[in-house]
């Protein structure tokens, strides 16, 4: 996530036992966190960075961290929707039912990428984000899906040293309902066993009241296991 938001225009930092990147000019929680990744955690750190960025975010605190909860707690953190985290391993993907194609795109297709990540995010074409540099960066393979030669739906994978995060999918609210994400999750997991992944993981919002959604029950037809909760904790 944070290759894809710095190259989309956004920032990103390790500083006080964590991983931080943010997008400040969306403002959006939802994509600006701080991922711990030391024992100790020096929230001080974590919380000068993003204050000089001037934007909303979460610190993610996993089930094993209790004592990391307890203090933002005590700092006037709120919890928020939980995500869940899923993997799997490397064996082929469903097939999808759809009638959208799938390409990989590359920079002569950045402008699809973006048309199609800024409408399926809700991200006016005002807000200055460069999204279709993310066609262009090391390990980072984008995907289109097409419903003739409009694009409708997009996502990413990122592969290194044997592991392969997918993540960034959205659609175009016209073309919803019409299998994209299925075929893209397909197209990814493709990809990163091409390129040698052993494991993939992705996320999305946790099941509420037990119910699913979307997202989350395209990740689970696509061969993914629900692995563990991650809270996000909105910072004050």
């Amino acid at each position: 996530m944070r290759v894809l938001l710095e190259a989309s225009g956004g920032a990103g930092t390790e500083t006080g036992g964590a991983i931080c990147y943010a997008l400040p000019p969306l403002d959006a929680p939802a994509l600006s966190h701080a991922v711990p990744v030391e024992d100790d955690v020096d929230l001080d750190a974590v919380e000068a960075w993003f204050g000089g960025l001037g934007t909303r975010w979460a610190l993610v605190v996993t089930a094993d961290r209790s004592d990391l909860a307890r203090d933002a707690e005590a700092r006037g953190y709120r919890r928020t929707h939980p995500w869940m985290k899923f993997t799997r391993d490397a064996a082929p993907a469903p097939t999808p039912d759809t009638t959208l194609r799938v390409e990989e795109a590359g920079p002569d297709r950045a402008d699809d990428f973006e048309v199609a990540l800024r409408e399926g995010n809700g991200i006016p074409a005002g807000v200055p984000l460069t999204v279709g540099a993310a066609t262009d960066v090391d390990n980072l393979h984008c995907f289109v899906a097409y419903a003739d030669d409009e694009p409708a739906a997009v996502g990413v994978v990122y592969v290194e040293d044997g592991l392969a995060w997918l993540g960034a999918g959205a659609t175009r609210p016209a073309f919803r309902r019409r299998g994209g994400q299925s075929a893209l999750l397909a197209a990814r997991v493709a990809k990163a066993v091409e390129l040698g992944a052993h494991t993939l993981v992705t996320e999305t919002g946790a099941l509420l009241d037990g119910v699913g959604h979307t997202s989350y029950d395209n990740i689970l037809r696509a061969g993914f296991r629900e692995q563990y909760l991650r809270d996000n904790w909105l910072a004050p």
